[in-house]
């Protein structure tokens, strides 16, 4: 694993024949250590060996991304072509488009064809054609590629990472005219029929009548199919620290092992009895892994649970450490770039707070009361989980959700009734009336169980929001964690240091971007379409600037801006509209002009009858938002003008004609159009 996080943060390229030449020197090296060295030296053989899978995992993650990368090299994101794609998943829906995931085959450009087997994102007009499109389609696009565009604005949601991470580097878009479907049922045998069961399974819950939540909520966690939540159910299950409950986990895998394995009890009266309920709860489990989609989570679970289930077939003693090491080694073993994903990450280190601290927590309080023993049980179970992973939320969620305890109280037992309420549903959908009597009772548990979350959500301080902390920071409080349980179970010296070190790291990395934070004043003209978004920032204050769509837009604002102010520290941002006045500490505005600390601007909207300034107005910046009908040589009569600005609300036409009339002029013209957004510090 340290060699994939090696290469993940320093992706430097080593030639292969390096590498290769590298295995019989470890070797060697390891063939003499283990013939040679005396026993005092015995820890040079270690090293040795880590330093070899260290080599091996750096090998193994470049090797993975060669192969991603190569297949893309036919495309020219330059000009507009026709390609062959296939569907890599059933096509889903979006607002106002369809979304394909596929792998491209063929590319042309010039009555010219050419291997292009590169995965792509494709977004097809919204009609009912492009939604019937299933996995294995074969289409002819006619489309222009374009490469992942990276985030516009600092702290924006990396989506190019993310795609990446899926080996995912173009994209495209097509109208309704400009695609045809060629051909179905190509692709994988097996992936097919997962697609196909889960397919028949999610039309068995559109049947039993659920209300639209309802059949959203059920199809999240009994089948991983996530893409019909609408964000108002995903919100209050994320805030409230219940969004374990709708993403597969090993909770799910764990029931469905269970139920399979009280039904096959019959089989444990012999060992080669054993052996075949052995293999049918392995296909059993992989084969809801297939219709589930191959989580990260689902994998982790599925793999951890082969490894159990045949240990025990073979009669060895069973680790739950090794397992979950072995499970972990063979996925990246596959997928290096799994480790990536925030899943995979959540899902391991949830399982690792489990078994290293439920230990030690439950034996602090016996009940013996049954309801007692099973809230205890909980209990336990939901911090020990919480405690190694939340680290990760603050990392790359920047909340934590402070009633998680009485959240899973309620979440955890009302999943277990949905989830086995669900296979029941499905296991009678031949038989109306028992079926439907089933689906009620799971209608009216999910019908529960979004109250409760939705009441959990609205308590005052049930979520901490805005903590932005680095990956540094995060492995520290892990490392600070860890100090305190092995303090717990020890108090040793060498525990404290544990606790004192990263501790004291911890505040002066605080300190420090604090102070960096309180010192630091600048403009930021955030790119997001078709919008005015400034932000004049002096310290942990600020003052945000934008027109009346974006300022009631709560999507908008929490994709493309909200992750800055969290990294300023601006819990509770100060949020202006373009037409309005005011006048502060460090910030002024009086029509069109705006003073910020000493920097003197004027913002002209192309919406507005703006009066021009004469010449006796002095203005270092100039702004212009929607086009407006101006000419440089009017803006030139300002005083002290030298910088000026196109913001996302105008078009990329516009911005080539003012960057060409101010081109020779002493004048800085910056366009924000398809670009970053700008930050000119004062």
């Amino acid at each position: 694993m340290a060699g994939i996080v090696i290469f993940l943060t320093f992706p430097a390229y080593i030639p292969g024949s390096a590498l290769i030449a590298i295995l019989p020197v470890f070797s060697t090296v390891l063939f003499f250590i283990g013939r040679q060295a005396g026993y005092s030296y015995r820890w040079a053989g270690g090293i040795i060996i880590h330093v070899f899978f260290i080599f091996s995992g750096f090998g193994l993650s470049m090797t993975h991304s060669e192969m991603r990368k190569t297949p893309g090299k036919n495309i020219d994101v330059t000009l507009s072509g026709t390609y062959i794609i296939e569907l890599t998943e059933p096509a889903s829906e979006r607002v106002n488009s369809v979304r394909l995931m596929a792998k491209g085959l063929y590319a042309r450009y010039d009555s010219v064809w050419m291997p292009a087997e590169a995965k792509m994102l494709f977004y097809l007009e919204k009609d009912s054609a492009g939604l019937s499109l299933d996995y294995g389609d074969r289409l002819m696009v006619r489309s222009r590629i374009r490469e992942i565009p990276a985030p516009l604005n600092p702290g924006e949601f990396d989506y190019r990472s993310f795609l990446e991470s899926k080996g995912i580097y173009f994209q495209g878009y097509a109208k309704k005219t400009d695609w045809e479907l060629l051909d179905k049922g190509h692709g994988n045998l097996v992936k097919s029929f997962g697609f196909s069961a889960r397919s028949y399974l999610l039309s068995v819950l559109e049947r039993k009548n659920l209300g639209a939540r309802e059949y959203a909520v059920a199809s999240a966690i009994l089948l991983g199919y996530d893409e019909i939540l609408d964000p108002e159910t995903k919100s209050a299950f994320s805030s409230s620290g219940a969004m374990h409950i709708l993403c597969i986990s090993g909770l799910h895998v764990g029931i469905i092992y269970v139920i399979i394995s009280n039904i096959l009890r019959f089989l444990n009266k012999t060992s080669r009895l054993r052996i075949i309920k052995t293999i049918i709860l392995l296909l059993v489990l992989w084969l809801y892994a297939l219709i589930t989609g191959f989580s990260p989570s689902v994998q982790r679970a599925a793999a951890m649970f082969s490894f159990i289930l045949i240990g025990q077939s073979l009669g060895r003693n069973i680790s739950a450490f090794n397992s979950l090491a072995a499970s972990a080694f063979f996925l990246l073993l596959a997928n290096p770039f799994i480790l990536r994903e925030v899943g995979f990450q959540l899902s391991y280190f949830a399982v690792a707070g489990i078994l290293v601290v439920y230990p030690m927590i439950s034996k602090i309080y016996s009940p013996r009361n049954v309801i007692l023993k099973q809230v205890w049980g909980i209990t336990c179970v939901s911090i020990a989980a919480t405690l190694f992973t939340f680290p990760l939320g603050l990392l790359y969620f920047h909340q934590f959700p402070n009633l998680f305890l009485f959240t899973n109280l309620l979440a955890i037992p009302a999943s277990v009734v949905i989830i086995y309420s669900g296979l029941l549903t499905f296991m009678t959908s031949a038989l109306p009336v028992i079926t439907d009597i089933i689906s009620t009772a799971l209608s009216l548990t999910i019908q529960g169980l979004h109250l409760s979350v939705s009441f959990i959500e609205d308590l005052p301080f049930s979520t901490l929001r805005g903590v932005w902390i680095s990956g540094t920071e995060a492995l520290l409080i892990f490392v600070l964690i860890s100090g305190f349980l092995i303090w717990a179970q020890k108090f040793s010296i060498s525990a404290i240091k544990l606790i004192l070190i990263p501790a004291i790291l911890i505040n002066l990395s605080f300190i420090l971007d604090k102070n960096k934070t309180l010192s630091d004043s600048r403009i930021v003209v955030y790119n997001v379409r078709n919008s005015t978004a400034l932000d004049f920032i002096s310290g942990d204050s600020h003052v945000f600037l934008a027109d009346s769509a974006l300022l009631t837009d709560k999507r908008k604002l929490d994709y493309h801006i909200r992750n800055h102010w969290w990294m300023h520290g601006i819990k509770r941002p100060s949020l202006m509209g373009l037409s309005s006045d005011t006048s502060g500490a460090f910030f002024c505005k009086s029509g069109d002009y705006v003073q910020f600390c000493d920097h003197k601007l004027l913002l002209i909207n192309g919406k507005d009858k703006t009066c021009f300034p004469n010449g006796e107005v002095t203005v270092e910046t100039v702004i212009l938002s929607n086009e407006p009908e101006v000419t440089l040589f009017a803006l030139m009569n300002l005083k002290g003008f030298r910088t000026l600005i196109l913001d996302s609300s105008n078009s990329a036409r516009f911005c080539d004609k003012m960057i060409e009339e101010s081109s020779g002029q002493g004048i800085e013209c910056l366009c924000v159009e398809e670009g970053k957004a700008l930050q000119i510090k004062i």
